[in-house]
């Protein structure tokens, strides 16, 4: 079971944090190559014995395994996402529930649609385990330690997100408690993301403090992907500042257009490190990315084209809201693909996903195209509509090779293009099933069986909710499902 304590957003102190043993291990940052941590006795329970060690060696293993973590549960949330927002089938010849878990039985606590939660919260236990360290290690200069610390908190809300943003109108659990068999209770959605906003802004404020001192432990960067160019604290800070956009993004829209949000993702954007679309195209992938490898032990792109499983979802094509002509759809989506028809369903599919390449094509965290979309909705919302759609036009153009369109009618026209936009940018990056929910367009995406049917969440796991059954305190029970 995940367990968790209580933390105070933008006012958290540094008092002393306590980390219990977690159910993933700091060892798995050996993705970076480092040293092995024989020298530390309990990499899930630092003591001031065993990073004494070799004290910047446990930072950079903590460091670097929280990053392991989020990377290794990134393509089942993409898978889950991309089938709850009929992106894509995940169709498996052997396992028919790969695909009726997310479209038939999604509310089902013991199957695939659960997942997404153990995986992420032992992720931020690792991240509880890195602030103990930073505690322990006496050598690192005021400096160090809050550059230390923003890396942390921006990685802890990121974790978060990825959990409130399935789980929706369940809510989450925010604490991180000393006791790994003890349970804090779920709040609702808007305290989660409130709590996340806000564990941004004070990770923002460590990162600055860094000044121009360095991290104290070095980020995986080959061949110029992953974190290249936001490898120090004032690269990690706009980092921080682009995820502060979205979240803000998604509370506003979920608050029915709130301006006063919209205009915080217009600050927090200034702060990003969002730059014009380039006319040839490179830089709409740039921003921070997971990385993955081929060789040894190290882990591939699970969704990448060579998963012969993964087929896009038909109605990309046949649905009328994007153009088979866009320069996206021509890229990411293979056409002319031996048909399949998933289990239960009544729509097969000949098209494939060629988001990314091969098994090392970074999955981009947040990119610059997103951040433009991002700007175009907040600039709409605050009463700008020649910005947003001079921001629209610029995604059109450049990144699908579309003609400039005109003046939006009103709010369900721009609505109704600026998702169609993000339909094609952030393909595969799960965002569409996210999308069409924050602005009330869940029953827009299609059925696809008889037996189908839509959902605004993903379910808790079972396990997770027994736990909480078995405390007998009532304020700690699992919220109940309801589909939307």
């Amino acid at each position: 079971m995940p367990s968790y304590h209580r933390k105070s957003g933008r006012a958290r102190g540094r008092a002393r944090r306590l980390a219990a043993t977690g159910t993933a291990a700091i060892a798995i940052a050996l993705i970076a190559g480092a040293c092995s941590p024989d020298r530390i006795t309990n990499p899930n329970s630092p003591t001031e014995s065993g990073v004494a060690g070799n004290p910047l060696q446990a930072l950079g293993l903590a460091a670097n395994g929280v990053l392991a973590g989020q990377r290794n549960s990134i393509g089942s949330y993409l898978i889950a996402t991309g089938q709850f927002g009929r992106e894509l089938f995940n169709i498996s010849p052997t396992e028919s529930r790969a695909v009726t878990y997310y479209y038939e039985n999604f509310s089902d606590p013991t199957g695939g649609a659960s997942s997404g939660w153990s995986d992420r919260y032992a992720t931020l236990r690792n991240i509880e385990t890195f602030y103990s360290t930073v505690d322990l290690v006496q050598s690192l200069t005021p400096a160090q330690r809050s550059a230390a610390l923003g890396f942390g908190k921006t990685l802890e809300a990121l974790e978060l997100y990825y959990v409130a943003a399935t789980r929706n109108n369940l809510g989450a659990v925010v604490q991180i408690l000393p006791d790994p068999e003890g349970l804090a209770p779920f709040v609702s959605r808007d305290s989660a993301y409130r709590y996340i906003s806000a564990t941004l802004d004070s990770g923002y404020d460590d990162l600055l403090a860094a000044g121009s001192t360095p991290f104290p432990f070095d980020l995986p960067s080959p061949s110029g992907t992953g974190f290249s160019g936001f490898g120090t604290p004032a690269g990690f800070a706009k980092f921080n500042r682009a995820l502060q956009a979205r979240v803000q993004a998604y509370r506003a829209s979920q608050a029915g257009g709130d301006e006063t949000l919209y205009e915080a993702v217009l600050t927090a954007l200034d702060e990003s490190f969002i730059a014009p679309l380039a006319p040839d195209r490179s830089n709409l992938r740039s921003g921070p990315a997971y990385i993955f490898g081929n060789l040894g032990t190290d882990a591939g792109n699970s969704v990448s084209a060579i998963n012969l499983n993964l087929y896009a979802h038909p109605a990309i094509r046949d649905d009328g809201s994007v153009s088979t002509s866009d320069l996206r759809y021509q890229e990411k989506i293979l056409t002319g693909q031996p048909a399949r028809t998933p289990a239960d369903s009544d729509t097969p599919t000949d098209l494939r996903l060629g988001v990314y390449a091969d098994a090392t094509t970074p999955i981009p965290i947040i990119d610059d195209e997103e951040l433009v979309l991002l700007r175009a909705e907040a600039r709409w919302f605050t009463g700008d509509p020649d910005g947003a759609l001079d921001d629209i036009n610029t995604v059109r153009t450049i990144s699908g090779g579309l003609a400039a369109r005109g003046a939006f009618a009103g709010t369900e026209d721009f609505v109704t293009e600026l998702l169609a936009q993000r339909r094609l940018s952030l393909l595969l990056q799960g965002h569409r099933w996210i999308d069409v929910r924050r602005f009330g367009r869940l029953s827009s995406l299609p059925l696809s069986g008889p037996n189908f049917g839509l959902t605004a969440n993903q379910v808790i796991p079972q396990a997770e909710c027994l736990a909480r059954e078995q405390s007998g305190d009532a304020a700690l029970a699992c919220p109940a499902f309801t589909p939307n």
